[in-house]
């Protein structure tokens, strides 16, 4: 019975998965087929620090992790209306980085109160990022998709 329970969990993890994957794969493509350029005003910008709590309860030791994120908000007009994003890339998987000085840089070309040129599909003007490549995100999230399945399937024999 454990093993079904463990097989069913991973298999609905590993549909959502796939469902974001597949979404956000095909809005990235089509937001960067379909990009305009348009000007902008950073209005935030800054990197966010998350560390996971210690659960090592031994003294000396941490099992805690630390990961930096870039914050960006800009705000920008397509057709009369004005619109503000967060979006650095065209996905909305972020990418987070294991030290201050990598997110930090991804944006020195961002600083607040810059004037900067971003990119907007016009069918989809709330969508609007500034850096016109492609992002790993949904690639990560199909293969973590597929892979589920199978490692629930091997976990639940030993369960």
């Amino acid at each position: 019975m454990a093993r079904i329970i463990t097989l069913i969990i991973c298999c609905g993890f590993a549909a959502m998965f796939l469902y974001v994957g597949a979404m956000q794969f095909w809005q990235q493509r089509r937001n960067l087929a379909h990009a305009e350029p348009v000007d902008a005003i950073i209005v935030h910008s800054a990197v966010k620090v998350s560390k996971t709590p210690d659960t090592d309860q031994r003294v000396g030791f941490s099992n805690s992790t630390t990961s930096y994120l870039p914050e960006v908000r800009f705000r920008y007009g397509v057709a009369g209306t004005e619109y503000m994003s967060e979006r650095l890339r065209p996905s909305i998987i972020e990418q987070s980085y294991g030290s201050e000085r990598e997110a930090a840089e991804v944006l020195a070309p961002f600083p607040l109160d810059a004037r900067v040129r971003a990119h907007v599909n016009k069918a989809h003007p709330d969508q609007a990022f500034l850096i016109a490549e492609r992002s790993n995100g949904p690639l990560v999230f199909l293969v973590l998709g597929v892979m589920l399945p199978p490692l629930g399937w091997v976990v639940g024999k030993y369960v």
